[in-house]
């Protein structure tokens, strides 16, 4: 567990996500709920991300050793657990857009399991 890893992790995981925020953000800007999902998303993914880079800096607060001297696995877990929530919610987000749109359930469904191949 080298801090520089952990400190990198939390900006890149957050970049990732608000670009795909984003993505849904220009590809269903007429849809309200999905404006107002995605506006969620970012604040959670911002609070997320912020608040695990600076436990990070608390907890492993020398620059020089690369282990943390304190016990993290409540931190680790804890973190892991709100970034695959993040991930579900990631790909529920489009769901509700396809849904509203104004095709037959046949292309409906082929719009969500491209989506959902975030999956694999």
């Amino acid at each position: 567990e080298g801090k520089g890893i952990t400190v990198l992790w939390s900006p890149v995981l957050f970049f990732t996500k608000l670009s795909l925020l984003l993505l849904y953000y220009r590809l269903f800007a007429r849809d309200r709920l999905t404006k107002y999902l995605v506006y969620v998303g970012i604040l959670y993914s911002f609070i997320l991300y912020t608040s695990s880079l600076l436990l990070t800096f608390l907890l492993c607060q020398s620059m020089i050793t690369p282990r943390c001297k304190h016990d993290i696995n409540l931190f680790v877990l804890t973190t892991t657990t709100l970034n695959v929530l993040g991930d579900v919610y990631l790909l529920l987000i489009p769901l509700a857009a396809v849904g509203k749109l104004q095709l037959p359930t046949k292309q409906k469904i082929g719009a969500s399991a491209v989506f959902f191949t975030g999956l694999m």
